[in-house]
C-alpha cells in the first residue's frame, strides 16, 4: 500500500469516526429536549404524561417517594368543551420524566378542553384515578403563564385484587347509584 492509499484509508476512518460522533450528538441533543418548537399560529403544544402506580404517590408532580413507572402505549384523546375531537396521541418513554410517558397534541388556542386516556390502551390491571382532565388553553399572545402551569398528568393504580383506592372508589359509587334507584341510603 502506498502514501496516497495509507492516507486515504486514514481519512475514510476519521470521517467515519466524525460523522459518527455527530450523529451521536445530534441524537442526544434531540432526545434530551422536552420544547416542541412550533409557529405561534401552529397551535399550543399540550404535553400529556401518564404514570402507573401501586399507590397514589405523595407528591405530586414530582413523584418523589413512589414508585410510579411510565404508562407507554396509552392512546389519549382530547376533545373540545362541547365540541368534537381536537387531536390525540400515544403515549411514549421519555428520557426526561422517569416516572412518567409523554406525548403532546397542538391545540388550538383560547380555548377550554377535556382530556380522556382511551382506557382499552391502559397496562392491563390498571384505572386512571382522574378522569376526565379539564385544562384551559390560554390565548397566543397571553405570554408565560403566572405561577407553575402543569400539564395533565394520568395516574393509573391496580383495580384488582387487593382492595385498591379505584376499586374502593367503584364500589362507593356503586352504593350510590343504587341508592338512588332504590330510594334506600346505604351505609358506605
Amino acid at each position: 500500500m502506498n502514501d496516497l492509499d495509507r492516507h486515504h484509508s486514514n481519512g475514510k476512518r476519521v470521517f467515519g469516526a466524525v460523522a459518527a460522533f455527530v450523529l451521536l450528538l445530534a441524537a442526544w441533543a434531540g432526545s434530551a429536549s422536552t420544547t416542541v418548537a412550533l409557529p405561534v399560529d401552529a397551535g399550543y403544544p399540550l404535553e400529556i404524561r401518564t404514570s402507573q402506580c401501586s399507590e397514589p404517590p405523595p407528591n405530586p408532580p414530582t413523584f418523589d417517594g413512589s414508585d410510579c413507572t411510565p404508562a407507554a402505549g396509552v392512546d389519549i384523546e382530547v376533545y373540545e368543551v362541547g365540541g368534537g375531537l381536537v387531536g390525540s396521541c400515544t403515549t411514549a418513554v421519555s428520557s426526561v420524566y422517569q416516572y412518567a410517558a409523554v406525548c403532546v397534541v397542538v391545540i388550538p388556542y383560547d380555548i377550554d378542553v377535556v382530556v380522556y386516556e382511551v382506557n382499552s390502551t391502559l397496562p392491563a390491571g390498571y384505572a386512571p384515578v382522574h378522569e376526565p382532565i379539564h385544562d384551559s388553553i390560554p390565548p397566543a399572545d397571553a405570554g408565560p403563564p403566572d405561577g407553575v402551569d402543569l400539564p395533565p398528568i394520568f395516574i393509573n393504580l391496580p383495580v384488582e385484587g387487593d382492595g385498591g383506592l379505584v376499586e374502593q372508589l367503584v364500589q362507593v359509587l356503586i352504593a350510590i347509584l343504587d341508592d338512588l334507584l332504590s330510594g334506600s341510603p346505604h351505609e358506605i
